[in-house]
């Protein structure tokens, strides 16, 4: 009877071992007069011993506050130990501005109004395409690495809607990266055909990961 709960025990523990191993290698910084510029490297392992599959856009990040359902991969800053809950502190390095403000206060209605179709439609497109060429395959003890890119404004005080924050040059800062493996909230996005394509994967794999923390030099 021992042997028997022993061995259910066993069977059990192994079946929650997550099949990735997640980890940032190095994080580095090079400043101009204005800004400060990080490089971020990390990588995926397949730890097991069966091929898996999932879909993750692992070079793109965006803040963990900005949702929990997209294909990308999500960062997360920390001043001491508390997380800093806002999302405009560093932007992604290849971040993208289809129009200037002042440029949008010379148009008319009509026209803002279709600038906002055309540019409604081309992030749903760009979130499929980022979907459909993400699909990553490796095999057991495969590892796939990865390079970001951050930016920060070296502005101190940020506000974002109700929340404040001071970034404090002497206090320690940490990035930490995760990222959300799953299909269900991908089924709008895509065309009947594409999402079974997908979903028929018989090496597909969901879960939740979150890599180490490193430190990230917002200092003088």
């Amino acid at each position: 009877m021992r042997l028997l709960i022993c061995l259910l025990f066993s069977i059990s523990v192994s079946s929650q071992v997550k099949p990735l191993s997640f980890k940032i290698d190095r994080l580095t910084a090079i400043d101009s007069t204005v800004k400060r510029y990080y490089t971020l490297e990390y990588h995926i392992e397949n730890v097991s011993e069966k091929t898996v599959s999932f879909v993750l856009n692992g070079s793109n990040l965006i803040p963990i506050n900005a949702g929990s359902q997209s294909e990308k991969m999500y960062f997360k800053l920390f001043e001491n130990d508390m997380p800093i809950e806002m999302n405009n502190v560093v932007e992604n390095g290849f971040r993208q501005k289809l129009f200037e403000i002042d440029d949008a206060k010379k148009l008319t209605e009509e026209e803002i109004n279709k600038l906002q179709e055309e540019a409604i439609k081309y992030f749903e497109e760009q979130r499929k395409k980022s979907i459909l060429d993400n699909v990553v395959t490796l095999k057991p003890k495969e590892t796939i690495h990865y390079k970001a890119y951050l930016t920060w404004d070296k502005e101190r005080y940020r506000r974002q809607g109700d929340f404040e924050h001071y970034i404090h040059e002497t206090h320690p800062h940490y990035l930490e990266l995760a990222f959300n493996l799953m299909l269900e909230t991908f089924e709008d996005e895509l065309t009947p055909e594409e999402y079974k394509t997908i979903s028929s994967n018989p090496n597909l794999i969901t879960g939740w990961y979150t890599s180490n923390k490193v430190a990230i030099d917002f200092s003088e």
